[in-house]
């Protein structure tokens, strides 16, 4: 084995035990896509990524966040490997963000949110730096504000949605700046 391989092993073991995941099954899945380079062509690659991180939004609501967060977390180990693509960095950018939202500790979902920024960055997909942004950002401020930054997450979630160009201010992240709206007044 060549010492990449060995180098992209010993991630993949890493990420299983931060996310606590990781069955045999999934090692051996993410090694053998890294090793055969997705399992062919790259595009299908893609295009396979790129439709299971869409079907997150509608399992969040369907199976909730504690099981999502599991798939999930076994998904990232996999998807990290092949981030060798705008494309791939815009998906793993949208996955990120889902992540963030599954998480209880609002310091650890402000910490994805702001891996997903970078994710999307690198992504250099206008579109997905905006959707990400919408997200990372109003998410992040209510993270702030639950976690007891009230001004200061109030304050971010309204630059957050005056920074969104008004096509892409959906009834969602507007339903989410009432969220942290109502968490800012909140008593202590």
């Amino acid at each position: 084995m060549s010492s990449e391989v060995i180098r992209h092993l010993r991630i993949v073991g890493v990420g299983c035990s931060r996310f606590g995941c990781c069955t045999p099954q999934l090692y051996f899945l993410g090694c053998s896509e890294y090793v055969t380079g997705g399992g062919g062509d790259r595009a299908v690659c893609e295009d396979r990524w790129r439709d299971r991180v869409e079907h997150y939004g509608r399992d969040y609501m369907e199976i909730g966040a504690d099981s999502l967060q599991t798939r999930l977390a076994g998904d990232l180990v996999v998807l990290q490997q092949q981030l060798d693509s705008p494309t791939m960095w815009a998906t793993a950018a949208r996955a990120l963000t889902t992540y963030g939202k599954t998480t209880k500790d609002p310091t650890e979902a402000i910490g994805w949110y702001d891996t997903a920024r970078i994710a999307a960055d690198r992504s250099d997909d206008l579109a997905i730096r905006v959707w990400v942004r919408g997200r990372i950002e109003l998410h992040r401020a209510l993270m702030m504000t639950k976690s007891g930054d009230r001004s200061g997450g109030l304050a971010y979630a309204r630059r957050a949605w005056a920074t969104l160009p008004a096509d892409r201010r959906s009834q969602t992240l507007g339903l989410v700046l009432q969220e942290v709206e109502r968490a800012a007044r909140q008593p202590t």
